[in-house]
């Protein structure tokens, strides 16, 4: 429910807008009120009893009235004092409609004001701070990887994985519309979940005297990578 929904105005304002006496208005509230209560409707959505101070200091009955109250009584209304308390009316919640979304903007200026503003140097700092952590955690992460040693050389090489599989390879990309080096891509990926890949290329440079020709020559290397390469395709293949 919207602020303009909740907002009221007085019996007071409305009887004079009506051009009715205070007291008439009132007892054609409580007719409106026996109605509701025999219809089951509920009444402060229209009428909400309250009560006002006179210039005597005595308190006496009012009520305050919402938008859809002002509404039901305009229709009971006719003729040029229908029209006129309906434009009053309208006018009336217009301004405090007005007033409202006033309110708000300086409200939410406010809140603007009240945000921490920080400088440049301090908006580096946070960055800088936030890589830094990202840092240790993928450090974290590569010293907990099995450490090169751990894996199993193939030697002496009989057949090679791609020889073995390259039947599984081409079907699968064909059935799934992939590039030969996107499948690759992915065995690749898969095997440095699990193991030091960089240190496995930084060795086999060492040993060999030259880098890879093809990335996948990694696997050919390895026991523990072709078993990796293995589910990969398995998982394919489903």
């Amino acid at each position: 429910m919207n602020d303009l929904e909740t907002a009221t105005i007085t019996s007071l304002e409305v009887a004079e807008m009506t051009g009715k006496t205070h007291y008439n208005l009132l007892r054609s509230i409580a007719s409106y009120e026996k109605h509701f209560t025999e219809l089951n409707f509920e009444l402060s959505s229209y009428f909400q009893p309250s009560t006002y101070v006179d210039a005597s200091g005595k308190e006496n009955k009012s009520y305050n009235i919402t938008k859809k109250g002002c509404e039901f009584i305009a229709h009971k209304m006719t003729g040029i004092k229908g029209t006129e308390f309906t434009v009053k009316y309208i006018e009336r919640f217009h301004e405090m409609e007005q007033a409202i979304s006033r309110q708000k903007v300086v409200e939410q200026k406010q809140e603007k004001r009240e945000l921490p503003q920080w400088t440049p140097e301090e908006i580096v700092d946070w960055k800088l701070n936030d890589l830094h952590k990202r840092l240790q955690k993928i450090e974290r992460q590569e010293e907990e990887k099995p450490k090169i040693g751990r894996l199993q050389r193939l030697v002496p090489k009989k057949k090679t994985w791609y020889d073995r599989n390259k039947s599984r390879i081409w079907c699968i990309t064909r059935s799934r519309d992939m590039e030969l080096k996107e499948l690759y891509h992915i065995i690749l990926e898969e095997c440095g979940r699990y193991y030091n890949v960089d240190g496995a290329v930084d060795e086999y440079r060492r040993e060999n005297g030259r880098t890879m020709v093809y990335p996948m020559d990694l696997v050919e290397e390895y026991k523990e990578l072709q078993d990796i390469a293995d589910q990969v395709l398995d998982y394919f293949e489903r």
